[in-house]
């Protein structure tokens, strides 16, 4: 936003860059996963999109009430909290055993 782009767009050109950088971190380092690649990033990246979702909804509704900063951050925050239990649940759900 800071470059003047919109918020839907800068959030949405964060959030595309930001998830494969995700994947690789979360596999190796948050849940130190050894299964191969294919199906696990399959659901890792489904997963992000069903958070990508909660958070474009959520932003386009704070939107229209709170100041975009804000806005933006308690977006990130549904974002961040959904993806990570649902990574956590649904996609390294072995390791977790």
């Amino acid at each position: 936003m800071f470059a003047g782009l919109s918020a839907t767009l800068s959030n949405a050109i964060g959030y595309f860059f930001g998830a494969i950088l995700s994947y690789t971190l979360n596999k190796k380092y948050t849940f130190k996963s050894k299964e191969p690649n294919k199906t696990e990033a399959l659901k890792f990246f489904m997963v992000l999109a069903i958070s990508y979702g909660l958070n474009f909804v959520t932003l386009q509704i704070l939107l229209n009430h709170i100041n975009p900063y804000y806005a933006q951050f308690i977006s990130a925050v549904v974002y961040t909290l959904s993806s990570f239990l649902l990574a956590k649940f649904f996609v390294f759900k072995t390791i977790n055993r």
